[in-house]
C-alpha cells in the first residue's frame, strides 16, 4: 500500500515512487532489477528498462 507519485515498467518488472520517497517492486527479479522488499533510501525519480531499474536518491546518489 501506499501513496504512489510515479511508476516505471520495464520487460518482466515494475517499480513505483511512493510520495514518502521510498520505492516498492513487483516482478520477475531474474537480474536482481525488482527486489520485492524494494530499496532502502529516500528517493526523488525512478525509471526502468528491459532488465534493469534506476532510482535516484534525495542525496544524488543512484540505486540500480
Amino acid at each position: 500500500p501506499g501513496n504512489f507519485v510515479a511508476i516505471a515498467a520495464g520487460w518482466r518488472h515494475s517499480l513505483a515512487l511512493r510520495a514518502d520517497g521510498s520505492i516498492a517492486c513487483w516482478g520477475d527479479n531474474g537480474d536482481g532489477e525488482a527486489p520485492p522488499a524494494g530499496v532502502p533510501g529516500k528517493f526523488v525519480a525512478i525509471a526502468a528498462g528491459g532488465d534493469h531499474s534506476l532510482a535516484l536518491r534525495v542525496d544524488g546518489s543512484i540505486a540500480c
